[in-house]
């Protein structure tokens, strides 16, 4: 055994499994210390809001998707990208403070044409022009924007 350095030591050295101070004479293991490796900035992953504010109108041939957005004509060319599918439209801003804003319409009401859908950015909101692809369907009125899930 080690050399005792107190009386505890000295009884459990003298006695040793006899001893009354046997089971505190173990030493405790020596603690790690976790070191930190390497470190990488954090990803700055933009954050996203959903865009839930909107009004719609059936207009013939088109369906406009009005979503307020204030200063949307003064934002940065590149910063609105709108991606139109045959039953879906989704739209994102990239706003200068950082956030992206997104609007997703899934299971649109009827088929639109991609092609010909647009959307234009007024001083206070973006405008999403649908094209319907049959306007003959069901009369050519949508009755609403987007079905409902069955």
């Amino acid at each position: 055994m080690a050399e005792a350095t107190g009386a505890l030591d000295e009884s459990v050295e003298a006695h040793g499994r006899s001893s009354y101070y046997y089971w505190h004479s173990e030493k405790p293991a020596q603690r790690i210390i976790p070191a930190a490796i390497a470190s990488a900035p954090a990803s700055a992953e933009p954050v996203c809001v959903t865009l839930d504010s909107y009004a719609w109108l059936d207009d013939g041939a088109t369906v406009k998707v009005f979503v307020p957005l204030a200063g949307a004509k003064s934002l940065p060319e590149g910063a609105i990208r709108c991606t139109f599918e045959r039953d879906m439209v989704e739209l994102r801003v990239h706003a200068r403070d950082g956030v992206v804003r997104q609007l997703r319409l899934p299971n649109l009401f009827s088929s639109i044409v991609g092609d010909k859908s647009k959307w234009r950015a007024s001083d206070e909101r973006i405008t999403l022009v649908l094209a319907k692809r049959d306007a003959s369907e069901m009369g050519g009125r949508w009755y609403d924007l987007c079905r409902k899930p069955h």
